[in-house]
This record gives C-alpha cells, sequence and structure tokens, in this order.
C-alpha cells in the first residue's frame, strides 16, 4: 500500500492577511542585471491589501522588476506556513530611501499542517522491517 502523498493546504484570507501584516524575515527572488537568478534576504510587511514593503539586507536599483518574495515560519516540518508573493519591485518616495515596494499581482498562502501523511507501519510496509541489532545482541 503506498501512503497517501497530499500538498500543503492553502491559508483561508484572514490567516494569510494576519501572516503577511506582521514584519518578518523572507526571501527576495529577482534576476540581476546580467540575467542570473538571486535570493536576498529581506525584512517584509503588508503595507495594504495589494502592495508589501521590503527593506532588503543590501540596497537595489530597480526599474519595475517582477520579483517573488517567499516567506515562512516554522518549528517544525509539520507546522510550516508561508506565503508566496509575486508582483513588481518599485521605489516608493525619497523618504523611503532603504524601503522597497512591491505591487502584488498573485498572494499564495500555504500550511503543511495536517497535511503530512502518517508514518509507515510493519503492516502498511509489508512486514519487511528490518531489525537492528547492536554487537551485544538482540
Amino acid at each position: 500500500m503506498t501512503p497517501e502523498r497530499r500538498g500543503p493546504a492553502r491559508l483561508d484570507a484572514g490567516a494569510l492577511q494576519r501572516f503577511l501584516e506582521q514584519r518578518r524575515l523572507g526571501a527576495l527572488c529577482l534576476a540581476d542585471e546580467g540575467g542570473e537568478l538571486r535570493a536576498l534576504p529581506t525584512w517584509m510587511w503588508a503595507t495594504g491589501a495589494e502592495q508589501l514593503a521590503l527593506v532588503p539586507a543590501r540596497r537595489l536599483e530597480v526599474a519595475s522588476s517582477p520579483v517573488c518574495v517567499v516567506a515562512d515560519e516554522f518549528e517544525s516540518y509539520e507546522s510550516i506556513r508561508g506565503a508566496i508573493i509575486q508582483g513588481r519591485l518599485v521605489r516608493p518616495a525619497a523618504d523611503h530611501a532603504d524601503e522597497l515596494r512591491v505591487d502584488v499581482d498573485r498572494c499564495v498562502g500555504f500550511s503543511f499542517a495536517g497535511s503530512l501523511p502518517s508514518p509507515p507501519t510493519p503492516e502498511s510496509a509489508g512486514g519487511a522491517v528490518a531489525r537492528h541489532e547492536d554487537a551485544t545482541g538482540p
């Protein structure tokens, strides 16, 4: 018998909004001037329903670049939850010199809670479970 495989569940709109309202560390993913993909650590938080604020680890010169921002949190693999945001990077007004904005095109929240299959048992593995013995015997 093959264990059932399930993917992460989507966060509902309220949970996603609460997740994004908190300042958190994420990854800003974009192509550099040479076309190479880069992921930079960044602080991020929602500034409205359709915009994120970012403060990347290093200053970027931007010209309305397409980006993806990923943020997650977890204490264990089964408790991972997060968001993947696609949009366009823009520079806000001059009074926010270190801050960038993402005009959000698409945002998906996810949670692994309850989505992992149960570990296999000897019965579900067809009884083929190796018995471990150390040098001193069974």
